[in-house]
């Protein structure tokens, strides 16, 4: 299996923090079935912030390591970049996922859907395919978001965690999917690591085939190891092999 996200290299954001736990995480990673991962560090202006080649080098050094603790796991480059100010100009020369055209990119739980749909544009004008990550974790982008916020939680909360009460997402997922945008789902968001509306969203993602890959986003140990619990349920998807 491929993981398309996880913030595995230590000490670059708000994942890993050193080399023993970037370590031990690539170790959960192969006894779960990877073979392989994506190091996507955050890109967010003065944030985390680093130039192309450090990421490169600190990819190169965490596979040496793992080359001689003989762990059997390839890395690959990559970004988890955020639409902020600077996101436009990044995309002049960005860090693409290995050697794919894929580029991941994150918004805020608040930017407009212009300012998301302008993002994919850009993207797609730049020769580059346009992945969003964890869409089951927007707000604006369940199902039954112009309902009261409030209401929405209470009703899935009172429900039991296998039934959708909203079946129909809102008009903007079937756009972004219609312009090229592909979507990435989160392992995690299947085994309820985000709560029981994530999980939902996630599942009903999963039953409208909307993903078309998929990330742990591990950032610690222990949430890595939660976030393997929901593979199972994802295995009909055959581009997680």
């Amino acid at each position: 299996m491929i993981d398309y996200h996880c913030h595995i290299l230590p000490g670059l954001d708000d994942g890993c923090r050193d080399l023993a736990e970037a370590v031990e995480m690539a170790i959960l990673l192969v006894d779960a079935g990877f073979t392989c991962v994506h190091c996507t560090p955050h890109c967010i202006t003065g944030l985390f912030d680093y130039p192309i080649e450090l990421i490169k080098d600190a990819v190169r050094d965490l596979q040496e390591v793992l080359n001689a603790a003989g762990i059997p796991l390839q890395l690959k480059v990559g970004m988890e970049y955020y639409v902020d100010e600077l996101f436009f100009e990044r995309l002049e020369n960005p860090l693409t996922l290995g050697d794919s055209n894929l580029l991941l990119f994150e918004i805020s739980p608040t930017a407009s859907f212009n300012l998301l749909k302008e993002a994919i544009f850009q993207i797609r004008c730049r020769g580059f395919i346009p992945l969003l990550a964890h869409p089951e974790r927007y707000p604006t982008m369940m199902p039954g978001s112009k309902s009261a916020g409030f209401l929405r939680r209470f009703i899935y909360n009172a429900l039991p965690t296998d039934t959708l009460f909203f079946e129909k997402f809102p008009p903007i997922v079937k756009e972004i999917i219609d312009m090229g945008c592909l979507l990435q789902g989160n392992f995690g968001s299947f085994s309820g690591v985000y709560g029981q509306e994530v999980q939902r969203v996630a599942n009903l993602h999963q039953k409208q085939d909307h993903y078309k890959y998929f990330g742990s986003d591990g950032h610690r140990v222990r949430q890595l190891r939660k976030s393997l619990c929901g593979i199972e349920q994802v295995w009909q998807f055959d581009n997680i092999a």
